[in-house]
């Protein structure tokens, strides 16, 4: 346990995470705005 606790700090996990979960966000951004505009297309 102690092993596994240095070599993966909280920070380096979240600074290693932190591309992915803004790449996530920005899909997600970017799949929405593309509905809204399927849908005003279609109204």
């Amino acid at each position: 346990d102690a092993d596994v606790t240095t070599s993966l700090p909280n920070t380096g996990a979240s600074a290693n995470l932190m591309p992915f979960w803004l790449l996530g966000l920005a899909l997600v951004a970017f799949g929405g705005a593309v509905l809204v505009n399927e849908r005003r297309r279609t109204l």
